[in-house]
């Protein structure tokens, strides 16, 4: 068994109807089957570009097309930890903006700061 979804197969056998049905009723664009392939590799492989095309939308406005599938953060930037890692230490980012002076300091002052920061690190 190749362990292929329906968008897999319709991709294989060029039904760009199926396709496009199937990710307007929020067919996974990004599964890959048991051999590691995900639809856009199986057209890539079928020199299928309108597919081709079909499938890179739809895999750039997942999130979008199926919030129900979408994680509960919205930012993944909101979740990263704000740290640098330097030759054995970390840098927390936070510590470099204080809270009174975010909204004045440049992106410029920022970088100055970092740097210093480093550079006294290292």
């Amino acid at each position: 068994m190749l362990k292929m979804t329906a968008l897999h197969w319709a991709t294989e056998h060029h039904h760009r109807d199926v396709v496009e049905l199937l990710i307007k009723y929020g067919a996974d664009v990004h599964a890959f089957s048991k051999s590691d392939k995900s639809a856009f590799d199986i057209a890539l492989e079928k020199n299928n570009a309108e597919i081709l095309v079909i499938l890179q939308e739809a895999m750039q406005n997942q999130v979008n097309a199926n919030p129900e599938r979408a994680s509960s953060v919205t930012n993944p930037v909101t979740v990263a930890a704000p740290f640098i890692f330097t030759s054995g230490e970390v840098v927390n980012l936070a510590s470099l903006v204080s809270s009174t002076s975010t909204k004045t300091t440049s992106s410029t002052n920022i970088v100055l700061k970092l740097r210093m920061s480093l550079t006294r690190k290292l």
